[in-house]
């Protein structure tokens, strides 16, 4: 009987053991299948077609306008890239040629991703907290402290109740940054005395820094106010202090929980949040103008990056019926039936137009309306290197017909520029 118990008891350790063994393997595993995606090489290879992207996105806007570009570009999975963009008019004096095709390349959101799971693998598997008990404490509270000195400069940034700016009057200010800079001069100088005589490269650089930061110095002690910088390029500095202190305290909460590693950790805690603010701005921004003419009453703010041609019947004395129609069906020169009571034929879609009054050998698509009297001539399309900051005054030709396939009832323009008082004229 002895013997059987010992047996039993034996049987289950090794079926324990077992158990244990089973799930080391699986976690081993498992591992193995993650690391890849903490790979370093990883890293760079995102970061690589990341620069190609915005490479490419940058050329692009020489034809197009930024917003368009940040959408086939960035804010997509997929971007189509035209070999045209490798070729701008500025490379070519002769004249620029033309080069057709294109090919799929990732895009904004699929690196982006890509990154993020990089991001978290890494600091999962890799990257472990150094401290423990009250180093770890402490840490962590330099860290909050931080964060909250992050969140109050961001929230400040837009303070502009002073000058600068800044709690301080631009003079103190100024003086401030004098007397830190001649302090950072000093550090260095001693620095350089105490640098071992064998590091050359280290001693020559050092010495190169010193000097110019010299000669700096002493420029601006000579120049006195004539050399202060103005209210706005002192509100940017202070700012940058401001956040420079944030910075320095978020480093030292890291130092004190990740040791070595606190600077690696704080950069990537800086890419985490510029990839979220982009998800939160592109999900719960919206950015919009109010152009008031004088002498008008506007109860409405516009987007400035699209346009929709809206149908409204004002029968109902109480309410008005909108029937909405959005860019993209405008730009395909399509028909559009759904939700209207006649059928929208757009003739021609120009993206940015100029009105001009029409004259009698014009060749004028308009045939009713406003039309009959301005002419929307076709402009280039604004671009994201254009100077200026003119927007695009689009406009469209639209034939209206009939739902019962009666007979037309014109061809009418339709232009963002066009006010009220054109449109009786018309």
């Amino acid at each position: 009987m002895a013997t059987d118990a010992l047996a039993r008891r034996q049987k289950a350790a090794d079926a324990r053991s077992g158990d244990r063994a089973k799930s080391r393997s699986a976690g081993e595993v498992a591992l193995r299948l993650l690391m890849p995606l903490t790979s370093l090489r990883l890293t760079v290879a995102l970061f690589a077609i990341s620069i190609f992207l915005i490479f490419a996105g940058t050329l692009a806007q020489v034809d197009k306008d930024i917003w368009e570009v940040v959408n086939q570009y960035f804010r997509t999975f997929f971007a189509w890239i035209d070999f045209q963009v490798f070729f701008p008019p500025a490379f070519f004096a002769g004249g620029q040629p033309t080069v057709p095709g294109g090919f799929w390349f990732p895009g904004g959101w699929l690196i982006g991703g890509a990154m993020g799971v990089n991001l978290v693998a890494a600091h999962a598997l890799r990257f472990k907290v150094q401290a423990r008990g009250a180093r770890l404490a402490a840490g962590l509270a330099v860290i909050a402290i931080g964060i909250a000195i992050t969140w109050l400069v961001v929230v400040g940034g837009s303070g502009k109740d002073s000058s600068a700016g800044a709690p301080l009057e631009s003079a103190t200010l100024w003086s401030i940054c004098k007397w830190g800079l001649v302090g950072l001069w000093a550090a260095g100088a001693y620095a350089l005395v105490k640098l071992e005589p064998v590091r050359k490269i280290e001693r020559w650089a050092l010495a190169f820094f010193e000097a110019v930061l010299g000669g700096v110095l002493v420029w601006l002690f000579v120049k006195g106010s004539d050399a202060a910088l103005g209210d706005s390029s002192l509100r940017i500095l202070w700012q940058l202090m401001e956040g420079g202190v944030a910075g320095l305290v978020l480093l030292a909460g890291c130092a004190l929980a990740f040791r070595k590693r606190a600077g690696i950790v704080l950069l990537h805690a800086g890419v985490a949040l510029v990839m979220a603010n982009e998800l939160v701005v592109h999900s719960l921004h919206t950015e919009g103008q109010m152009n008031i003419r004088e002498g008008e009453t506007v109860n409405f703010v516009q987007d400035i990056r699209t346009v929709e041609l809206a149908v409204v019947d004002p029968s109902d004395p109480k309410t008005d019926d909108v029937v909405v129609v959005p860019r993209s069906f405008l730009k395909g020169e399509q028909t559009i039936r759904d939700g209207l009571p006649f059928e929208v034929i757009v003739v021609d879609y120009l993206q940015n137009a100029e009105l001009r009054k029409a004259k009698p050998d014009d060749r004028n698509p308009a045939s009713t309306g406003a039309g009959l009297v301005w002419k929307a001539e076709r402009r280039k399309a604004g671009a994201g290197t254009d100077v200026g900051g003119k927007v695009d005054t689009t406009a469209i030709y639209a034939t209206l017909k009939p739902s019962d396939g009666g007979e037309p009832l014109g061809t009418y323009l339709f232009d963002v520029e066009l006010t009220p008082q054109q449109v009786k004229v018309g």
